[in-house]
Parts: structure tokens; sequence; C-alpha cells
């Protein structure tokens, strides 16, 4: 079956190999068999990746379709991701089951912070692993937090190294392409269930 997934974040960039789309895609090809990928559809706003995966459901191809966004703050022990989100956002779920929403918990820094050897290898020596070594459970770290966290580990990354200060705009694209995503899994329930369904629909070509 396919798979498309309608991810929150900005793809605005005409170079290809800079684009957070692929950077997606290599996170999901370091964790899935080669022949069993989703295709990404970088959405912007995380109301637009809604918008767009509702008029994608309402099209009733074969292709699952599947949103994926931050949920911004805590999920509510007990909560599916639909109710999370009808709760947050006021948003319904087109018809569709809680296996076609999924949430970067609470925003996809906690994916990129799961992982400090990927960290390690992009930012170098210079990264002052301290600062995100002992946060415990990501997806109880605020999105604030996990911003200051990150930039509190790269201050003293030089620019010229070509990376420098974490950068939103800049690094996430990058790092999603060395993260491990068993690493991730293991350190983010919702992203291992992401995962989970992901391998249950995929199937060989």
């Amino acid at each position: 079956m396919k798979v498309r997934i309608f991810v929150e974040g900005k793809d605005k960039t005409s170079r290809p190999l800079q684009s957070l789309r692929l950077g997606f895609q290599a996170f999901f090809r370091n964790g899935l068999p080669e022949q069993e990928q989703p295709s990404i559809e970088m959405c912007g706003p995380r109301g637009t990746a809604h918008r767009d995966f509702c008029d994608a459901t309402k099209k009733k191809t074969s292709t699952f379709n599947i949103l994926l966004v931050d949920s911004e703050v805590p999920v509510s022990p007990g909560n599916t991701t639909w109710q999370h989100l009808e709760s947050s956002d006021n948003w319904d779920n087109c018809g569709t089951s809680d296996d076609h929403c999924h949430l970067m918990v609470q925003t996809m820094e906690a994916w990129i912070i799961a992982d400090v050897k990927a960290l390690k290898a992009f930012y170098g020596d210079k990264f002052v692993i301290k600062h995100v070594s002992h946060l415990g459970n990501i997806e109880k770290i605020s999105k604030p937090d996990l911003l200051k966290a990150l930039k509190d580990a790269t201050y003293k990354v030089p620019k010229k190294s070509g990376t420098g200060t974490y950068h939103k705009g800049r690094h996430p694209r990058k790092l999603l392409s060395l993260l491990d995503p068993f690493v991730v899994r293991s350190k983010a329930p919702h992203c291992d269930r992401l995962f989970r369904v992901l391998e249950q629909r995929l199937t060989r070509y």
C-alpha cells in the first residue's frame, strides 16, 4: 500500500539537497526497508497540513494518508492523537482513525534531541553534551525548553564550522538525515507508534 505523510513544516527552498523534505525522507529511509518508503508532503503551517490531509482523504484513493504535526503541548494521558488535536486545535478527524494521525511530542526538536550521538557528529567537539544528556522523558519537555537545551548545547560551536548555534530554519533538515530512528523510537513513544503503523501499512514492491 502506498503511504503519504502530510508534515507540518516549511519547505520553500528550490534546492532539493537542502530541503526539509529530504531530511524526513532520509529519517524514514534509515528506519524502514528501502523498498517500503512513504512519500513526504511538506505543507507549511500546521493548519495547512491538516487541510491538505483532509483534502487528500476526501479523494478516496487507495493511498493511506497520514497527518504528522507537532503536539505543541503535552498529550494528556489517555487521550488519542485526534482527541488531542480536537482539544488543542479544534480539528476534526476528517472521517479517519487514529492510525492516520501522528504527533511529534511536543515538537520535532524532541526527535532531534533524542539522538545525542547524531548531535555530536553534526556539531563536533564544541558541542556541550551536558545540556541535552539529562533531560529524561523527551516527550514531557516543552517546546521552549527543547530549543533552549539545543541552543545551550551548541552556543560554543563556531559558525565557520558550517553549523554554529542550533538554527531551527537551517539545521533540522540535516540533523534528521543523521538521526538513528531506532534510538528516537526508544525515547519517543509517539515516534515508535508512527513507525509501527508504517510497518503495518507499507508493503514490498
